[in-house]
């Protein structure tokens, strides 16, 4: 008993403790903005950027995650405040983000296409529509939106993930099972993007179970529902769900592993303005490799580093500022 104590304190600690937290969205993000390197780079590619040609993993970290702290916040906070502190959080700096896109890139498009496809992308909407909808390629960023999505229905999923853990704990494996089989299946009818949101709704609940699970000390349980979300990664004969599911399982082993991280506190910092750096990094990613400006890898990654870090700092900065001033002329 004292060992699983001991196994479930450190799995707690060096993955949901809150800077230990932060590492692994600072690692996710670094990785995610690499794979996108992989991905959109026309030119010539070193040796050592197909190391990330799996780089949406990162997004698979930062789902997990996010679904503990979720259902952490949703134990120590109201409905509304949990709202309140998403909306907070990311449509002030995604706001922004949308006026210096179509001030940058697309300030040729009609107004009412532009507040179109911003209302789409700020309700979620457009996880749903296919590309004729858009006179711009929204689909780069899919992330968003599943967020919105994500944080909407929430609350929902946890109060009544809750209370059927409560009253009838033994359907849990059975419900997990069902929903890995659904997720199978469906992402074979679906389009792209909707489909990176579904195929990652079993690392979303592994995530919100986990917490459960880690609060009452049953470690047992987490085991059996990672061995579970293995086999069918396995058999869902994907390499995307099967990488995503297996993710905590290898979170797991990485909290037993006792090494100093390195980098710890710079990379963390990272991690504390992950969507930020996110959002940031899409300008140069999204627009200047489909256009084929530079032809060397190492160009793009230095105007893309420097761009980063401009627009990631803005975007940390200007809306509380704004949102402070707001409040001060209301009061």
């Amino acid at each position: 008993m004292n060992t699983h104590n001991t196994i479930t304190d450190n799995y707690r600690n060096r993955v949901f403790g809150k800077e230990n937290r932060f590492y692994l969205m600072g690692l996710s993000i670094i990785w995610i903005v690499l794979m996108h390197f992989y991905s959109w780079f026309q030119g010539k590619l070193p040796w050592w950027i197909y190391f990330f040609n799996e780089g949406q993993t990162g997004v698979d970290i930062l789902f997990f995650l996010s679904a503990y702290g979720l259902e952490a916040s949703l134990r120590k906070n109201s409905w509304s405040s949990f709202y309140r502190n998403r909306i907070k959080r990311i449509i002030p700096v995604y706001m922004l983000f949308l006026i210096f896109l179509f001030s940058l890139f697309y300030n040729n498009i009609r107004l009412e296409d532009i507040l179109r496809q911003c209302f789409a992308q700020l309700t979620g909407l457009s996880l749903f529509k296919e590309d004729s909808y858009f006179s711009t390629n929204f689909l780069f960023d899919w992330f968003t939106p599943a967020l919105i999505i994500y944080y909407l229905l929430f609350p929902f999923i946890s109060y009544g993930l809750n209370m059927l853990l409560h009253k009838y704990s033994s359907v849990e494996i059975p419900l997990f099972i069902s929903i890995i089989i659904f997720c199978i299946f469906a992402i074979r009818f679906v389009h792209f993007p909707i489909i990176a949101l579904i195929y990652r709704i079993p690392i979303i609940y592994l995530g919100t179970v986990t917490y459960i699970h880690i609060k009452n000390k049953n470690i047992n349980r987490i085991f059996l529902l990672y061995i579970i979300s293995f086999i069918g990664g396995l058999l869902s004969n994907k390499v995307y769900f099967l990488t995503s599911v297996i993710m905590p399982s290898f979170l797991f082993v990485f909290s037993l592993v006792q090494i100093k991280y390195p980098f710890f506190k710079t990379i963390s910092y990272i991690g504390h303005h992950s969507y930020e750096i996110y959002l940031a990094h899409l300008f140069p990613v999204t627009n200047f490799f489909m256009q084929y400006i530079f032809k060397d890898i190492f160009v793009y990654i230095l105007v893309t580093i420097v761009w980063t870090i401009f627009f990631a700092t803005l975007f940390s900065i200007l809306p509380k500022h704004l949102f402070n001033l707001f409040i001060h002329r209301k009061i």
